[in-house]
């Protein structure tokens, strides 16, 4: 869904975004991305990573559906911190034909998580167990953090 979402242009839906100019593509409102440039992409990576970490943590033991909503919606504030500020990281990184190996390396690991992640979620929750836990991320993200640093 976010990545469909980047693509949007005002002339998709007529009369939806009337106070935005018709251009031919216009990028996606990121506060995370914002959140980032002022303060530090490296900081704002990491705590979306905690916050995806603990919320992926939390999904996993819910006991309530309420709770498992909320972890949820927290797991999506931690994506959405973390995924603009690595794009970040990558284009302020490294330029030229370095710059586009990273945005593609980033794209296809990207890509072949969200193909992996189902294939591999479903045999796991119909030949493993009824209710697979999504708290499956927390193995690398300490890796992850220790690395930043």
């Amino acid at each position: 869904m976010a990545c469909s979402s980047m693509s949007i242009r005002p002339g998709d839906f007529p009369g939806a975004m009337p106070e935005l100019p018709q251009r031919g593509w216009v990028p996606q409102a990121s506060p995370g991305g914002r959140i980032a440039d002022l303060l530090s992409r490296r900081r704002v990576l990491i705590t979306g990573l905690a916050v995806f970490t603990t919320a992926s943590l939390i999904s996993g033991f819910a006991s309530t559906a309420g709770v498992l909503i909320g972890a949820r919606a927290a797991q999506g504030l931690g994506a959405a911190l973390m995924t603009p500020a690595a794009l970040a990281i990558i284009m302020a990184t490294y330029a030229g034909a370095q710059r586009a190996k990273g945005l593609a390396m980033w794209g296809a690991a990207d890509g072949l998580g969200i193909a992996a992640g189902v294939v591999v979620g479903g045999v796991i929750t119909t030949f493993v167990v009824s209710g697979c836990p999504p708290h499956r991320s927390m193995p690398d993200s300490p890796r992850t953090c220790s690395r930043a640093y």
